[in-house]
């Protein structure tokens, strides 16, 4: 996915809780964003629907640092069209998908459909729905995520009377391992991807990533341009090493029990 947008989802705001919940549950949102690769390919609704969460983001979080808020405009024009962060410029549909290679042919056959309506809710006045009340003590992810890290998975789950495989996987766990678990198996992953053949000719790639590893404890860390770099990286070494498909597709292997 681009570096250059890849964080704002194509400028949908679908990370938005008011575009999540404007969506029909069963349309692809996730495949349709990668068959257009670019806001200005979307279809007309999503695009209509883009523009409300937008607003609606707006409206929640106008207190938000004007260093984050206008840092979206790095990425796009007021059209919604993708840009050169360094130069200004807007880039064209060579260099967005240049920006998403290796393509992915299980798209070839995708047709895109718009969305079957144009009416959304309010976005000055929507919100979300409201926790039921009758589950005042019921554990937020956020309180199991910290609990998980303190005091691992299973006193995380005795203390709240709950199963192992009823607590969350998130930022401080991967693939059902624990935090040092984690730490270890991305470290793993970091070596490999270090001596990728990718940075054969890309040494300021790999310089821009080693400086973000620098924070970075596991996968799920990473995110825009380093995530970007980090997976070229391995799937180049995957592929070398006979890992993964023509296209780059990871076999994984089960994580350590």
């Amino acid at each position: 996915m681009s570096i250059y947008y890849s964080r704002y989802s194509l400028n949908t705001y679908r990370m938005t809780p008011y575009f999540e919940a404007q969506l029909p549950a069963d349309y692809p949102i996730e495949i349709v964003l990668q068959k257009c690769r670019a806001f200005r390919r979307l279809p007309p609704n999503i695009k209509a629907l883009s523009a409300l969460a937008k607003q609606w983001y707006d409206r929640k979080f106008r207190d938000v640092p004007p260093s984050q808020a206008s840092d979206i405009a790095s990425y796009y024009d007021a059209d919604g069209n993708e840009l050169d962060p360094d130069t200004g410029q807007k880039l064209t549909d060579a260099e967005i998908d240049e920006q998403w290679l290796p393509p992915n042919p299980s798209l070839d056959a995708f047709v895109v459909r718009d969305l079957p309506t144009t009416e959304f809710a309010d976005p000055d006045t929507w919100e979300p729905e409201k926790e039921k009340a009758d589950e005042p003590d019921r554990p937020t992810r956020a309180q199991l995520l910290r609990d998980i890290v303190t005091h691992g998975r299973k006193d995380a789950a005795d203390e709240y009377a709950l199963t192992e495989d009823q607590l969350p996987i998130g930022p401080f766990t991967y693939d059902g391992m624990d935090f040092d678990e984690a730490k270890a198996h991305f470290a793993k992953r970091v070596e490999k991807v270090l001596a990728s053949p990718y940075f054969s000719n890309r040494e300021e790639q790999r310089a821009t990533l080693l400086g973000i590893l620098q924070s970075v404890d596991v996968y799920d860390d990473l995110w825009g341009e380093g995530e970007d770099i980090f997976d070229r990286a391995e799937a180049a070494s995957l592929l070398e090493a006979g890992d993964a498909d023509s296209h780059g597709n990871r076999f994984f292997e089960e994580p350590p029990s």
